[in-house]
């Protein structure tokens, strides 16, 4: 969940995933040669903007 304040203003940024815990990402299933990541869990991240 993301919030912004009465006076945010619009624009683009990036979002970094720092650390996924082991039962975020698939094993073998990949797409593109990458792990997906499963919904449901927090995880830590950082918003560059």
């Amino acid at each position: 969940m993301s919030m912004a304040g009465p006076f945010s203003i619009t624009g683009a940024g990036t979002l970094k995933i720092a650390r996924l815990a082991p039962n975020q990402k698939t094993v073998e299933t990949k797409h593109k040669g990458k792990a997906l990541l499963f919904r449901g869990t927090q995880l830590t991240a950082k918003c560059e903007v």
